[in-house]
């Protein structure tokens, strides 16, 4: 998140394959989506879980519903 450039060369250095454009583009923009509107990094809510849950649903990539209270756990978590 603080150094989305390191990050790109580390990635890049592993599996160099990637375009190291997009790469670096991606990493610049992503620095501020993996926290977004999260409470700390890692942190994730059931409304999300819900309506990721609805959408697979939705566009038949699952059959039914899913118990999101037991699809994750923000227990080991350090929270900031």
């Amino acid at each position: 998140i603080k150094e989305p450039g390191k990050a790109a060369d580390i990635l890049l250095k592993h599996v160099p394959e990637l375009n190291s454009d997009q790469v670096k583009l991606s990493m610049d923009y992503l620095a501020n989506e993996y926290q977004a509107n999260a409470e700390y990094w890692g942190y994730q809510s059931t409304d999300v879980w819900f309506a990721f849950a609805n959408w697979m649903n939705d566009e038949k990539l699952i059959n039914g519903t899913i118990d999101v209270e037991k699809a994750f756990s923000n227990k080991y978590l350090m929270p900031r």
